[in-house]
């Protein structure tokens, strides 16, 4: 490799250092890599590779111990902000979609059993939702439903009778082809359902507790309001920061 190529690749790794360090050491780096080249007869490249690897080491860690400006300070703050927001959105739909996987699974075993020619009846009521071990569990419920919204049979009650969701969704959801919905017929019981209609009009519905993906939640804002808490200190550390003037390399 030619001492002129060398340098220049070298002179190009030097902008990983902050500005007032290339300002204040470069010309004493650049005689130092020409004093290597100079001393080494061959394995040019692997020394460039060695000064490479040590640019991006010094380099990153000059950055990291330099203070930000504000602009900078402002901007880090602000892409870090952003990436944890989508970050989070994105993980909170995530569980909420999980919320869905069950009742989907539940409403195609039941209609693959009625299209089989079972009774509707083959669900029984076996569970209250609104009992605190159900809303805190993984069950699901299933029901069917007429044409018009009444329920047929249900594998669960809510205090005692059918589940009976608002009659309106049924029509729309046969409309829209939406098929998952979320219903909260009180304050404490909040249900992801799954919803398919039937070729004979009947509505197949399940449903499980969102209890604990609320949590779950619950647990993911908090991390990521930790993680956008620790880096705003981070940066508000690295702007105020002072570090001493550079000194004379020797």
């Amino acid at each position: 490799m030619k001492l002129d190529r060398f340098l220049r690749m070298y002179a190009l790794s030097l902008y990983l250092y902050p500005k007032a360090f290339r300002e204040r050491y470069r010309e004493q780096l650049l005689d130092a890599a020409r004093q290597a080249y100079d001393e080494q007869q061959s394995g040019h490249g692997r020394l460039l590779l060695g000064h490479l690897r040590d640019s991006l080491g010094s380099g990153l860690w000059e950055r990291v111990s330099t203070p930000l400006r504000p602009l900078h300070a402002i901007l880090l703050s602000g892409a870090a902000t952003l990436v944890l927001l989508v970050m989070a959105v994105t993980a909170q739909q995530i569980v909420r979609r999980q919320a869905d996987v069950r009742p989907r699974q539940a409403v195609a075993s039941i209609a693959a059993r009625l299209g089989q020619g079972a009774d509707e009846h083959i669900l029984q009521p076996r569970e209250e939702i609104s009992d605190l071990d159900w809303l805190r569990s993984d069950h699901t419920f299933a029901a069917i439903y007429n044409p018009a919204g009444e329920p047929i049979a249900a594998s669960a009650t809510l205090h005692g009778a059918f589940p009976h969701p608002p009659g309106a969704i049924f029509p729309r959801i046969r409309q829209t082809g939406r098929t998952v919905i979320t219903w909260q017929p009180e304050n404490r019981v909040r249900l992801a359902l799954t919803v398919r209609p039937l070729p004979n009009g009947n509505y197949v519905v399940a449903g499980q507790s969102l209890l604990p993906f609320e949590r779950r939640e619950s647990a993911l804002r908090l991390s990521f309001a930790i993680a956008w808490g620790l880096v705003l200190c981070a940066a508000g550390g690295l702007f105020l920061r002072r570090s001493a003037p550079y000194a004379p390399l020797r």
